[in-house]
């Protein structure tokens, strides 16, 4: 006859891991990712993503949209200032345009740049147009 072996128990790695509780993920659903990714494209941050979905803290809101590959606005970014350096005849130049439309240079300088950057083939034209004229 066989003689029974001892059955085997499962020890933990290490006395601490025997006393540590198991940690309780929040898990989100198909569809909490897709409410916090469309509420963080329109501007939400973290904090108000937390509260729109409850249950929940604006650190696992990122965690969770930066596992998904959705990037966030930071809450305290700021457009960035750039500061173009001219002659004087550029920056008269600039405030009779500016003028013309009732507009502040800044804005109008502005709104010229995001006028080029939006159109890719205006931009280039320009530019071939201007290297040909010298």
């Amino acid at each position: 006859m066989r003689e029974a072996l001892p059955k085997r128990v499962a020890e933990p790695a290490s006395r601490s891991s025997a006393r540590k509780p198991a940690r309780r993920n929040r898990t989100y659903a198909t569809p909490e990712k897709i409410r916090a990714a469309y509420l963080a494209g329109q501007g939400k941050n973290a904090t108000e993503i937390a509260t729109e979905l409850g249950n929940t803290t604006e650190r696992k809101i990122r965690d969770m949209l930066r596992d998904a590959g959705v990037r966030m606005e930071r809450p305290f970014g700021r457009p960035k200032a750039v500061q173009i350096h001219c002659t004087l005849t550029d920056m008269r130049r600039l405030d009779e345009a500016a003028a013309e439309r009732e507009a502040a240079p800044g804005d109008f300088a502005l709104h010229l740049l995001r006028l080029l950057l939006s159109e890719p083939t205006l931009l280039r034209n320009l530019l071939d147009e201007a290297e040909a004229a010298v």
